[in-house]
């Protein structure tokens, strides 16, 4: 398995390929020699150097030919940045060929299951972090007297049949969640997400919100007011932030539910 080092490398090697090929490219057809510049009474003068003439100042660059000077300008910046990209690439391909992802946790995974009982592995691998998240235990809101019983696939009770198809949704993509498991932010205090999605690969929590009665002004209102307190705390829309929202006119698209799902396990 990937993890997000490797695809980060790997997406650098690609920019840095992509790069030297159109440094090269604009290097077929270059002037000879580099480039002088000189001063004389603050006036900027450019001066082509050709290879078989590094010991004299050059030929003056006169102001109809600038084009020339803007090449061979290029032309030495080309260079320095080739032999760069060059080294940085090699470095990386060296690396990547070395680099095992998942080394240090399949030196716990291979003990046998006796020794693993007696040991605390000091690398986890993403999928134990997410069995040993889904085990802490939270304390969820309590439900009010006669309301609507929705379970889940997996048997927990939501209160919208929304937040069941977002929960189903999730549970069928192998996504860990846990449904208003509370978080303290600066300001407000403890708040009790709709869902805190975990990123297993970078062990991030995510936190999902469905507004589900938008076209109410009170409900919208604390609808805002809840997002800002995110946005304070840091918690950003689109980052750690993800919110649907629903009207009694407009329902939950579950196409755009997919489509978050997919921007998470990508």
């Amino acid at each position: 398995m990937m993890d997000n080092l490797q695809k980060v490398l790997l997406q650098k090697q690609e920019e840095l390929e992509q790069l030297i090929g159109k440094i090269k490219e604009s290097l077929l057809n270059v002037p000879e020699g580099r480039l002088r510049i000189s001063y004389c009474k603050d006036a900027v003068q450019y001066y082509q150097c050709l290879d078989d003439e590094a010991k004299r100042a050059g030929h003056y660059i006169r102001k109809k030919d600038q084009k020339l000077a803007y090449e061979l300008a290029q032309k030495e910046y080309d260079y320095s940045l080739l032999a760069i990209a060059e080294k940085n690439l090699k470095n990386i391909k060296r690396f990547l060929k070395h680099y095992q992802a998942n080394e240090l946790q399949q030196i716990y995974e291979k003990l046998s299951r006796d020794k693993k009982q007696l040991i605390e592995p000091r690398a986890m691998s993403d999928e134990k972090y997410a069995e040993n998240w889904m085990k802490e235990e939270y304390k969820q809101k309590q439900f009010a007297e006669g309301a609507a019983e929705i379970y889940t696939e997996r048997g927990e009770r939501v209160r919208s049949k929304s937040e069941k198809i977002i929960a189903d949704m999730l549970n069928k993509r192998n996504i860990f969640y846990k449904y208003e498991c509370p978080i303290e932010l600066r300001g407000v205090g403890i708040i009790h997400p709709d869902f805190t999605v975990l990123d297993k690969k970078s062990r991030k929590e995510i936190y999902w919100e469905h507004m589900g009665m938008m076209d109410n002004g009170e409900y919208c209102e604390n609808a805002l007011r809840r997002i800002d307190a995110y946005v304070k705390n840091g918690i950003m829309p689109g980052d750690r932030l993800l919110i649907t929202y629903e009207t009694s006119k407009h329902p939950l698209d579950t196409r755009i539910v997919d489509q978050i799902l997919r921007m998470i396990t990508d």
